[in-house]
């Protein structure tokens, strides 16, 4: 009976383990698909037609000082720097489409990864921000 016993342990934390992998890997793809963003970076072109598109809401987060030297018409300002930023972002509607920039693309590729991690599902990130609208 001893010598039956320690094969019938190895076999089954042999299955076990196999199991166990074959779970990491089917889990793996699924992370994958967790960790993409749910924004999408947008080039000027993309931008300028998407603008015109019914119920886009445009967002500016740059600073006061910033958007004195002009910002895209119709742009709701959202200062990226202000205390209560966070809570001004969470009660936008989460049913809208987002396009949001900044003055070159990196607090707005913030601002996106916090929409995304609230929930927005049509978030987009105008690459080159403000200071590329200006060369158009």
């Amino acid at each position: 009976m001893k010598h039956i016993v320690l094969p019938v342990v190895m076999l089954f934390m042999a299955i076990s383990a196999c199991q166990s992998q074959q779970n990491k890997q089917k889990a793996a793809p699924a992370a994958k698909e967790a960790a993409k963003p749910v924004y999408e970076e947008i080039s000027l072109e993309e931008f300028k037609v998407k603008m015109k598109e019914p119920g886009v809401v445009i967002l500016d987060v740059r600073t006061p000082e910033e958007t004195a030297d002009g910002k895209v018409e119709g742009a709701m300002e959202l200062n990226f720097y202000d205390e209560d930023f966070a809570q001004k972002l969470a009660r936008l509607d989460r049913k809208k489409t987002y396009l949001v920039y900044c003055h070159a693309g990196g607090r707005s590729t913030e601002v996106c990864q916090q929409m995304q991690s609230q929930g927005f599902q049509r978030v987009y990130n105008f690459k080159g921000g403000y200071s590329n609208w200006r060369k158009k």
